[in-house]
């Protein structure tokens, strides 16, 4: 009955809810409701209401749509540490508008991919394959929050930002007698 219940308050499938992804719109919701009183209760009171380090992850994620964290803290933790937390709340930072939000998009996703890319050499297959979900739940909290409906298209639209000088023609580089163009 749980899961029926919050199937009917969100489109995000139950099993991205229990790996990290947030739907930052019933957040939203539930936060204007609530009110900054009775939030700071809720969030003070959440050590209480799951088993393990449940509370912290959920402090971490709603820390990061509030914007009391900070994305060089969130991207320390992601580079230096390797923390999966930190590249699920990575997406749900707010995000500038204009010009700034391209920039920051392509800096946060940048390191979720870097956080992919790396993890080929670290840890066992147990280890990296958590990676990795923790990387797609982070690329689909940006996407959702980037307004794209789901990361392939958050993908495409960073490559054309990042090889976007391709559009312009090839780009041609000499060293010495050898030519390479792309």
């Amino acid at each position: 009955s749980w899961d029926a219940r919050v199937a009917a308050l969100t489109p995000i499938p139950l099993a991205s809810l229990g790996d990290g992804a947030v739907d930052r719109a019933w957040f939203e919701r539930c936060h204007q409701k609530l009110g900054a009183k009775r939030w700071d209760a809720v969030y003070a009171a959440a050590k209480y209401a799951s088993s393990g380090t449940g509370h912290a992850r959920a402090q971490l994620f709603a820390d990061a749509m509030l914007g009391a964290v900070t994305e060089k803290d969130l991207l320390q933790r992601v580079s230096a540490k390797r923390n999966q937390d930190a590249a699920r709340a990575l997406g749900l930072l707010p995000l500038p508008n204009g010009e700034a939000q391209t920039q920051t998009l392509l800096r946060r996703y940048g390191a979720l991919q870097e956080m992919l890319r790396t993890g080929k050499k670290a840890g066992g297959s147990a280890k990296q394959a958590s990676e990795k979900r923790a990387v797609e739940i982070g690329l689909e909290n940006l996407a959702w929050a980037a307004g794209y409906p789901d990361p392939l298209r958050l993908q495409w639209a960073m490559e054309i930002e990042q090889f976007g000088e391709l559009a312009k023609g090839p780009v041609v580089v000499k060293v010495g007698d050898v030519t390479v163009t792309l």
